[in-house]
């Protein structure tokens, strides 16, 4: 084990930071207690995450207390891995340098880029400024917009 920090699953709702930082600190000192809420129900998600002072308290904290009845529900407790981004998810770590942001081609697309400039491609950010422009009068198919009389 490599990480202090550990991953608590199977959290019942009704669970707050004071109860995992009571249950815990038998096993040591605490850093951090952390409990992600949902950000629609605005709800805890059931799972949280305590932060050891050292590794050697997680390690004792994954064996004490992983499968402990915490409010009805047996938790699961683990060493926390960070979170690394999939590389064909949309939002990767290098969305913005190689890649546009809105179409999300890269350098060896076959349309390729001209030249990124913010993270937007050159033939992006041409749709965008011919999108934003006012119809022109000259053009048949405008129309000007009615006017109530009131």
């Amino acid at each position: 084990m490599s990480s202090n920090k550990l991953f608590i699953g199977n959290l019942p709702y009704q669970a707050t930071s004071q109860d995992l930082e009571q249950l815990f600190s038998s096993c040591g000192e605490i850093v951090n207690v952390h409990i992600p809420i949902d950000r629609e129900s605005g709800k805890p998600r059931g799972f949280g995450f305590v932060e050891m002072a050292t590794v050697i308290e997680a390690v004792e904290a994954i064996h004490q207390l992983n499968g402990v009845n915490l409010g009805g529900r047996d938790i699961t407790v683990i060493e926390a891995v960070d979170k690394k981004p999939e590389p064909n998810r949309p939002y990767a770590k290098n969305m913005g340098k190689d890649v546009c942001i809105l179409c999300q081609k890269n350098n060896g697309d076959v349309f390729g880029f001209e030249e990124v400039v913010g993270g937007v491609c050159a033939s992006c950010i041409s749709s965008l400024s011919k999108a934003s422009r006012p119809p022109r009068s000259n053009n048949p198919q405008y129309r000007p917009p009615r006017r109530m009389i009131v």
